[in-house]
């Protein structure tokens, strides 16, 4: 008819055309499933069974040579992960203690995060963390009586199996908390089997060392064991007439009364005898002000001085 014109179709083609990269995406996706179920269809017609998942085997290295622990009882009692402790705690273990020749308390310390070993001369040492001393020591989580920061001796770590160090106020578990850190030495137990070691160290200033170590059952059925703990170390230093020496005993046995109770009744014996110890720092300067420049090797201790420290611990 003049004067019209006929419908117009350019929407009807523009929206078939924005609906076809959709509808091609769903066509592949649908083609995709398809042809991998076809590929994962056995030939020989059991496509009806179930799929078998691979194994897979997830192999981990044992603790016992590791530097860290999973779980510790140092801060709360309670064998809660580091993690989960609510304080700062650091773990030295025996195979730190043994991979670096970290045979007496002080060289522990010293290595431990946020601890400071002050040496007073040759045979005193403070131990300080957070600017405090550390007062609280364990042993097996129990206290002793030690009320000074000054540490006399050389308290040899042969009977340690680890050392916990929890920094800052500890008074769940040590009667008035301290600031400073609580460190606890965990002595060493028998172990399930027999097990025996040995070492000989030689250093400086003719230092020599000799330790060993044997744990054995006592019974059949391996309820009953015992386990021996003996080193001896002596050598010189770069002091002149300084010759520290040290015996170490230790010895426990521990019965599997139940399989959640267990009694342990051991003794440790140290002995340490310095010749030449000196007691005091020399002075730096003169009176008038002159710089003394001592030797490193001087000594005021005479060659008949004598610092024996004896100790004897038993414990059930």
């Amino acid at each position: 008819m003049p004067g019209r014109t006929a419908p117009s179709t350019v929407p009807s083609t523009l929206t078939a055309l924005s609906l076809r990269p959709l509808a091609l995406a769903i066509s592949l996706a649908l083609g995709a499933g398809i042809a991998h179920g076809a590929d994962s269809t056995p030939a020989d017609g059991a496509g009806d069974d179930a799929p078998v998942m691979q194994t897979i085997t997830v192999t981990g290295s044992s603790d016992a040579n590791a530097y860290t622990a999973r779980k510790s009882t140092s801060a709360s009692k309670f064998d809660l992960s580091l993690r989960e402790t609510p304080q700062a705690v650091s773990v030295v273990t025996r195979a730190q203690m043994d991979d670096f020749r970290l045979d007496n308390a002080s060289k522990v310390l010293a290595l431990t995060t946020g601890v400071t070993v002050e040496a007073v001369e040759t045979d005193r040492s403070y131990y300080t963390a957070r600017g405090y001393d550390i007062t609280n020591f364990q042993f097996d989580g129990v206290g002793i009586p030690f009320v000074f920061g000054n540490v006399m001796g050389d308290l040899d770590t042969a009977l340690f199996e680890r050392v916990d160090i929890v920094r800052g106020a500890n008074g769940l578990i040590s009667s008035t908390g301290n600031p400073s850190a609580t460190v606890n030495f965990m002595r060493k137990r028998p172990t399930p089997g027999l097990a025996a070691s040995a070492g000989v160290t030689l250093g400086s200033w003719n230092t020599r060392r000799l330790d060993a170590d044997v744990s054995t059952p006592l019974s059949d059925d391996g309820m009953v064991a015992a386990r021996f703990v003996v080193a001896h170390q002596e050598g010189d230093s770069h002091l002149d007439r300084y010759s520290p020496r040290k015996d170490v005993a230790y010895a426990i046995v521990e019965a599997k009364l139940t399989p959640d109770t267990s009694l342990a009744v051991g003794h440790s014996y140290q002995n340490s005898l310095a010749r030449g110890g000196m007691w005091g720092a020399l002075p730096i300067a003169y009176t008038d002000g002159t710089p003394t420049n001592y030797p490193i090797s001087t000594s005021t201790s005479a060659n008949w001085s004598r610092w024996g420290i004896l100790n004897n611990s038993t414990f059930a």
